[in-house]
């Protein structure tokens, strides 16, 4: 059996706008991506049941920056497994306030983030021939 030493929360920024048009200015994690990347790593935790049972996959949540710069409307689009998508949604949920979108005239307006949080087991070896981590 494989020794689980650490799990990858990967963490791929995806934007477009509620409107039609996409904001002139995108909202902003304070801090930018790199303190983003922080929060969710220190935030994540892997479920002790899911760590149990070996389940592994990637959960896609999309969520709503309003007007005043709060995570709002948190959805799973893609979902791994229940224990998974509950803890990539507790996490978007956790989010302290961002700095809403702008408009071309410099009001704020809502936008629509997706961010992927993969789960997998990660214990240091490569499998060589086939390129991918055993």
């Amino acid at each position: 059996m494989k020794k689980i030493s650490l799990f990858i929360i990967t963490l791929l920024l995806m934007v477009g706008a509620v409107a039609q048009d996409l904001p002139a200015k995108r909202a902003e994690y304070p801090g930018g991506i790199g303190a983003l990347m922080q929060f969710i790593q220190t935030e994540t935790q892997y479920p002790p049941e899911a760590m149990a049972e070996n389940i592994q996959g990637t959960v896609l949540v999309e969520f709503i920056i309003d007007k005043e710069g709060n995570v709002t409307n948190v959805n799973v689009l893609k979902s791994a497994h229940p224990l998974l998508d509950a803890e990539a949604v507790r996490v978007c949920r956790a989010m302290p306030q961002w700095t809403p979108a702008q408009d071309g005239e410099g009001k704020y307006v809502k936008s629509t983030y997706q961010l992927p949080f993969t789960f997998e087991f990660y214990d240091g070896k490569k499998d060589k021939k086939k390129g991918k981590r055993m």
